[in-house]
């Protein structure tokens, strides 16, 4: 395990080198051999029961999720969306057994960064190749297209980032009335009332301005209002510290500090059900996938 961890390791030196095709068969073919042979040495230790099946299965996910984290080293970047998804399962299906044409760049669902520079991504269409190469990575991590699906279209997803109970919650609005806070002169002492794209609403009473803790020249702009308030389908009623960061004119994300109480009304609340559900699926297919990963290495 410990030769196959620094494998991995050393994937990430390597991204901003990877600009030709025989390198990213290289990593490709290198990170297939070394989940394979990390598969079977963990299978050969349960077998021989020196790990028990709950920690197989552990390693197996970690080895899995090594092997799949090499795409953004490959300067590669699976994009599947509502309109291509269709075109990527089709694509999926038939290899290896029917060469990949290029794709319209509606329906492209794979892109390739082709800039000379690492600071910048240049996104064009990929190659034909390197949609097999990719899909040679999905196949040998026995990874089936249903996990690579979207949530169903009526599915609403929050814009938060999770977190533990040491950090806080982090919200990226998608604000569609702002109440008049962001051309407000002095917003300090104010009550605003801010709604989202779903219709759910902020209240804030702004406390102070803050510019001082924020410094960075791409941003001189950038600021943040100290406010007390709550968030509709976040939080519960009761007011509590909320952090807004502005910037050019738009608040780019919200900061608060969730209580157990808001982790069960957000768990809870009738527009993100869906969502959750997605979620479980998710994990199932995952658990699955992994199941059956151990099972082609421990059985037969």
């Amino acid at each position: 395990m410990s030769e196959m961890s620094s494998f991995f390791q050393e994937i990430e030196k390597k991204t901003n080198r990877m600009n030709s095709f025989s390198d990213k068969q290289g990593l490709v073919s290198s990170t297939i051999k070394t989940a394979s042979e990390g598969f079977s040495e963990t299978a050969d230790l349960y077998k021989n029961g020196l790990i028990s099946y709950d920690h197989a299965l552990s390693r197996f996910a970690a080895i899995f999720n090594e092997a799949y984290g090499i795409i953004p080293a490959l300067r590669l970047s699976v994009r599947i969306n509502t309109f291509n998804q269709d075109q990527f399962i089709q694509d999926y299906s038939q290899w290896p057994n029917k060469s990949i044409s290029p794709s319209d760049s509606s329906l492209e669902w794979l892109w390739s960064d082709a800039s000379e520079s690492p600071e910048k991504a240049c996104w064009v269409p990929a190659a034909p190749q390197e949609k097999d190469l990719l899909l040679q990575l999905l196949s040998a991590l026995f990874i089936p297209a249903e996990y690579l699906k979207l949530a169903p279209p009526d599915t609403v997803c929050p814009f938060v980032y999770a977190s533990d109970s040491h950090n806080p919650e982090i919200v990226i609005p998608c604000i569609i009335n702002d109440d008049g806070l962001l051309s407000h002169q002095s917003p300090a002492g104010h009550h605003f009332t801010l709604t989202d794209k779903y219709g759910l609403k902020i209240f804030l009473c702004v406390q102070s301005e803050k510019r001082d803790f924020l410094h960075h020249p791409k941003q001189p702009d950038g600021y943040w209002l100290e406010c007390i308030g709550s968030i509709e389908g976040y939080t519960t009623n009761r007011p509590r510290p909320i952090s807004l960061y502005i910037n050019n004119g738009e608040i780019y994300r919200i900061k608060y500090q969730a209580e157990p109480e808001d982790h069960s009304l957000f768990h809870s609340y009738p527009l993100w059900q869906n969502y959750f559900r997605y979620l479980d699926h998710q994990k199932s297919t995952f658990e699955k996938m992994i199941k059956g990963i151990f099972t082609s290495h421990t059985q037969g």
